[in-house]
């Protein structure tokens, strides 16, 4: 949208691979790095410890700024540190409550370098005409006084049951990922193409999103699909027991992901 070139880089079970990276970076000199290295979205992947500071090591080399989506780092508050924390000094970290708290939660974060303070909020300024002031207030609240933690470790326990329970029935088809993620990535088997399987799935009322809606343009579309573990209708049976608990919290409400 905004005119942008995005390059494709090749990844595996942890994300995207420091040596396609490495590989783009001699042949494009890219201006930054955008990755969600703590439960990838649509893959589910979290990159160890390992693979971050390989990353860090071909953005300093290459002097790349680093764009870190941690929509859904809640779900896999074991994962290694953050990029903001490995490479402070080139890392944008972008944060927001739509995904650990609710869906109409509209606040987000940015943790950025000093150095782009101003920047950001210019861009800020001409792209938006701002966020609800009370909601914002709120959201803060919910952070000082413990309720969003105390929601995400219920989501926490909700999404390694939905995860497991998805697993279970899938097999192998499912992507590695963590345990609690609320999103599986499904690989297709050979001779059904993405846009067929979510086509087919959707005559049989289940929306799901085709490896086609992530792929850079002009790539080739992955073979799978993202399957959404929070859309359901009702709550599953462990929804109700922490409901039965927690009678004004409403988790279900409180927990769709879509």
């Amino acid at each position: 949208m905004l005119g942008c070139t995005l390059v494709a880089l090749d990844f595996d079970p942890e994300g995207m691979t420091p040596a396609s990276l490495r590989a783009v970076c001699v042949g494009h000199r890219p201006a930054a790095i955008y990755t969600m290295p703590t439960v990838h979205n649509p893959l589910g992947c979290v990159a160890s410890l390992e693979r971050r500071q390989a990353i860090v090591q071909v953005a300093r080399q290459f002097d790349l700024l680093i764009i870190e989506d941690d929509a859904y780092g809640y779900m896999a508050p074991d994962a290694a540190p953050s990029y903001a924390v490995l490479a402070p000094e080139r890392t944008f970290y972008v944060r927001g409550l739509s995904k650990s708290y609710a869906p109409a939660t509209r606040t987000g974060f940015v943790i950025a370098p000093s150095c782009f303070g101003v920047a950001i909020e210019n861009a800020i300024n001409n792209t938006t005409s701002g966020t609800s002031l009370p909601h914002n207030a709120a959201a803060l609240s919910l952070i000082a006084d413990g309720s969003l933690d105390t929601i995400i470790q219920q989501k926490l326990l909700e999404g390694a049951s939905r995860n497991a329970a998805a697993r279970a029935v899938l097999g192998t088809a499912a992507a590695p990922g963590a345990k609690s993620a609320w999103h599986l990535w499904v690989t297709l088997p050979e001779g059904l193409d993405a846009p067929t399987a979510q086509r087919l799935c959707e005559q049989r009322g289940a929306l799901v999103s085709g490896g086609q809606g992530f792929a850079v343009p002009g790539t080739s579309t992955p073979n799978g699909l993202r399957l959404a573990l929070g859309g359901e209708l009702g709550p599953s049976p462990h929804s109700r027991r922490c409901e039965d608990r927690r009678r004004g919290v409403g988790l279900f409400e409180l927990s769709v992901n879509r």
